[in-house]
Parts: structure tokens; C-alpha cells; sequence
């Protein structure tokens, strides 16, 4: 009892530091937050079927013991009373082999004692069953296999034993190796709880994220809409569900869900985020900019967030606003270069050059490589009139990014001023080409067109 008491105490004290609560784990989802200790006495005399199912043949192991395993009991049913009485039964036959076989009677009470602290029946864990919560208390039934074939040695039966024992390793080696393969990684572990529980909820939730991942999209929906059968308010699958359809262009489809996200969770930051993104891509800039300000409300502080927030502002031509967002994110973290080179363009647009060209510097200290920050800084010499400087960085911008429309864009306008109008015509049709909705490059063309009708010279930059 001492022994049990040293260890337990302690447990229980590092569990409060992290976890933040005496029995179930503070947020999230979990089994027994609110049941009555009668509840979990009867769910848990099902619980401990399982683990006896498991010590004596660990055939069908699951990561997850859910509802699809062990229903909670609410009441003493019969089947209840039966389950409770085979576990007291064998805590009262270890006690009773106290004197008579000290072995057996350490087996049988080890098991119990080492495994009741996660039971759920002192305190609530959170959780039905695990195998974590026996691997220590394996060693019981180990113990009285180990007694058992020495017993039927001890008796004459040395073949049989030996038979016995060397069928026992290979079952066990076999089972090991298997299971094994399936702790491979994290798709491998849910596809075999899947196979075994195919409405187990965590595992169809995590292989539609694993899929997700890779851009199998259609495989993602699957498993999430399976989720969403299993357990219709589970989580934000219906966030998830949403960013899908956004990229695969099923916008309405993307809104009701995202809606249906709101309406189990509002203060899920998670659909408002997607709702601004899907909004930004419409061009509905207004709407967009409201629902990240919703996403700022409920998230926890976030770089990334604020630089979205503020590319929405900046969109909608709020210009002091997405500044003050750029500046937080780059506050938030200022490693992220991508928010610098936001805020410099809004700074540009402002005609405050000198300190655009500050978070320039800045971005390319962070991302040598990065495309935009050249194009800002090609754009910041344009505006000095260093059209040969201009001319160097924005080529040096596409051949970082070939696809950037905004480079081309602003090397249209440099070889328009250098008087090399058919570049610059070229530029301003590959930039349209790259996006249509660049109205700028149109206008810019139609002049161009009219200007290349008088004959000049074309400024001519060293080598």
C-alpha cells in the first residue's frame, strides 16, 4: 500500500502540472468529462474486458478506443452486473492466492494495481482504454504464463512445454513484427485502425489531414465527410471541408459549410480565415476584410494572420489600416519577410520611399531569393528615375520568378520610359497574359502603342 501510494501521488501531481486538471484534461474532446463515478464503474467493467481481450489475445489493436468500441453505461444492466462481477472475481482470486501461491496472487493484483490509476474509476483521464496504460501491466500475464509452463514442466511435461513455449514466442514475435509495420508512421497506424473500426472517428479525421497534406483532395473529402457521419459536430471538419472546396473552385459549396462550422463553434477562428480567403479571391475585398477581423478576434495572435488581414485591407485600398497590420505581424515575427515586403508596398503607395526601401533591405537580408522584394526594389528606383537600376532588379526579379505579372508590369513601365517601346510591350502582354485583372497594363498599352508612332531614342544603360 505504501509502494502504491509513493507512486501514485506523485502521478497524479505531474498530472495537474500538465494537464491543468485533476481528472480529464482541460479542452478538447474526452471520454467521462461530467459522468458520475457509477457511470465510469460501469463503462470501465467493459474496459477491463478489453484489456483482458488484449493481454490474452492482442489480435485486434486499435490506436483508439472510442464509442465504436465500449458504449457508455449508464445504467447496472445485466450484461453490466456480469462484467463486474468476472473483474471482482479475479481481484478476489488474487487476494485469496495470497498465501497459497504468492506468484499467481502478485500476477493478478500487480495487473490491477498498476493499471488503476488510468482507470477512469479513481479519478476521470479522459480517455476509454489505451494499450499505454497496460504495457507495464502486461508483465502480469507474462508472469503467469511463465508460471503456468513452469507448473506442466515441473510435472513431467518438458516437451509440451517446450512446444508450448517456443509456439507462444513465434505468436508473439508475429504479432510484434505487424504490429510493428503499423506504427510506421501516422498513415500507416490509422489505416490499420480503419481496417479493424472503419467508423472510428480519429483515425478517419487524421487520414483525411494526411491527404489533405499530399493534395489528394477527393481521398481528404471522403474521410472527412466520414467523420462528419460518425460525429456531426466533431471538431472543424467542416472548416477543413470548406478550405477544400476553396481550392478546388466549389465556392458555394466552400460558404455553406463554412457557415455550418460558425454555427457548431463561433468562436472557431478557423472557418472566419477561410471565409476571408474565399472572399479575396472573389474580389469581395469588404466581406473579406470582416471576416478576418472575426479570425483576429478568436485566434491567438498570429503573424500570419495579420499579414492576411492586412493583404485583404490592403486590397480594399485601406492603406492605414493594412499598415498597422503588416507592422503587427512583422511584430509578431520579425523573421517573416513576406509581411515586410507587404508593408513596403503599402509604404510605396504612400510615396514614403525611403522607409519602404528599409523593410526592402530588411526582406532580402531574410529571403535572398525573393522575387517580390526585388520588384519593390526595382519599383523603388523607378520612382527615383534610375531606370537602369530599375531595369536590374526587375530582371533579376524574373529570373528568380518568370511567372511574376507585377515584375513584368513594372519592366513594361521601365523600357516605356527608356523609349524601348517593343519591350515594353512585350512586358505589358506577358504581364496581362499572367493576370487578366491587371486593368494598368491595358491603359499602359494603348499609350505605348500611340507613343511608339514618333520616333526617339532609346536610353541606353552601361554594361
Amino acid at each position: 500500500i505504501i509502494g502504491y501510494v509513493l507512486i501514485t501521488f506523485p502521478y497524479l501531481l505531474l498530472r495537474v502540472l500538465i494537464t491543468g486538471a485533476f481528472g480529464v484534461p482541460q479542452g478538447g474532446q474526452y471520454f467521462f468529462p461530467t459522468d458520475t463515478f457509477l457511470m465510469r464503474l460501469y463503462t470501465m467493467s467493459y474496459g477491463y474486458l478489453g484489456y483482458f481481450r488484449m493481454l490474452i489475445w492482442p489480435a485486434a489493436l486499435r490506436l483508439y478506443y472510442g464509442q465504436d468500441f465500449i458504449i457508455t453505461k449508464t445504467t447496472l444492466t445485466l450484461a453490466v452486473a456480469a462484467a463486474l462481477l468476472l473483474v471482482i472475481g479475479i481481484v478476489i482470486l488474487g487476494i485469496w492466492q495470497i498465501k497459497r501461491n504468492p506468484i499467481i496472487a502478485f500476477a493478478i493484483l500487480f495487473f490491477f494495481v498498476a493499471s488503476s490509476i488510468a482507470s477512469n474509476i479513481l479519478v476521470p483521464t479522459g480517455h476509454l482504454i489505451a494499450e499505454r496504460v497496460i504495457y507495464l501491466a502486461s508483465l502480469s500475464i507474462c508472469l503467469l504464463a511463465a508460471t503456468g509452463l513452469y507448473s506442466l514442466y515441473q510435472k513431467g511435461f518438458k516437451k509440451v512445454t517446450i512446444g508450448l513455449s517456443i509456439l507462444l514466442s513465434l505468436m508473439l514475435l508475429g504479432r510484434t513484427y505487424f504490429r510493428n509495420i503499423d506504427f510506421q508512421n501516422d498513415f500507416s497506424l490509422n489505416s490499420s485502425v480503419v481496417k479493424i473500426s472503419p467508423d472510428n472517428l480519429p483515425a478517419n479525421f487524421a487520414l483525411g489531414i494526411y491527404y489533405e497534406s499530399q493534395e489528394q483532395l477527393d481521398k481528404a473529402e471522403f474521410y472527412f465527410k466520414k467523420s462528419m457521419e460518425i460525429s456531426p459536430r466533431y471538431g472543424a471538419v467542416y472548416a477543413i471541408l470548406g478550405n477544400i472546396y476553396i481550392k478546388q473552385g466549389r465556392y458555394d459549396e466552400a460558404v455553406a459549410f463554412l457557415d455550418q462550422q460558425i454555427a457548431i463553434t463561433p468562436t472557431n477562428a478557423l472557418p472566419y480565415i477561410a471565409l476571408g480567403r474565399l472572399y479575396s479571391i472573389k474580389q469581395d475585398y469588404v466581406k473579406s476584410v470582416e471576416a478576418y477581423y472575426q479570425a483576429a478576434r478568436y485566434a491567438v495572435p498570429h503573424a500570419k494572420l495579420e499579414n492576411e488581414l492586412a493583404l485583404a485591407l490592403l486590397n480594399a485600398n485601406s492603406l492605414k489600416e493594412a499598415q498597422e497590420h503588416f507592422r503587427k505581424s512583422i511584430f509578431l515575427d520579425p523573421t517573416f519577410s513576406e509581411a515586410m515586403v507587404n508593408l513596403a508596398k503599402v509604404l510605396q503607395k504612400q510615396n514614403k520611399f525611403d522607409q519602404a526601401q528599409e523593410f526592402i533591405n530588411r526582406a532580402l537580408e531574410l529571403s535572398p531569393n525573393d522575387a517580390d522584394a526585388y520588384t519593390l526594389y526595382g519599383v523603388s528606383l523607378l520612382a527615383k528615375n534610375d531606370l537602369c537600376g530599375a531595369k536590374s532588379y526587375l530582371l533579376r526579379a524574373l529570373t528568380i520568378n518568370r511567372q511574376s505579372s507585377e515584375a513584368h508590369y513594372q519592366l513594361g513601365l521601365v523600357y516605356a520610359q527608356m523609349n524601348f517601346f517593343n519591350g515594353a510591350r512585350i512586358e505589358l502582354q506577358t504581364a496581362l497574359s499572367l493576370n487578366p485583372r491587371l486593368v494598368e497594363a491595358k491603359e499602359k498599352l494603348s499609350l505605348i502603342t500611340q507613343k511608339s508612332l514618333t520616333k526617339v531614342d532609346v536610353v541606353k544603360c552601361p554594361d
